[in-house]
């Protein structure tokens, strides 16, 4: 049987109902203003690309595929090509 309850980053399930529950949500909600006061939403917009980052794709997938089963490469490949990502 498995379960459908909510899990915290803790790794622990939280409450279904009542006041533990209710507390529960205020934390998330506090902890989700709290990094927001940290990195602002508008700060986003004002990132810039790391060297890291501005690498080319490419020669990254390539990269990663020496450390991959060869037979699956062309597999990971398509599937990039699907999603864009």
């Amino acid at each position: 049987m498995t379960s459908t309850r909510a899990v915290k980053p803790t790794g622990r399930a939280a409450p279904r109902r009542g006041e533990a529950h209710q507390r529960w949500v205020e934390e998330r909600i506090a902890a989700g203003k709290a990094l927001r006061n940290a990195t602002p939403r508008a700060a986003h917009a004002q990132l810039a690309p790391t060297d890291a980052q501005s690498r080319d794709i490419v020669a990254v997938l390539n990269e990663q595929a020496r450390s991959r089963l060869a037979p699956l490469v062309p597999v990971r490949h398509a599937r990039r090509l699907v999603t864009g990502l």
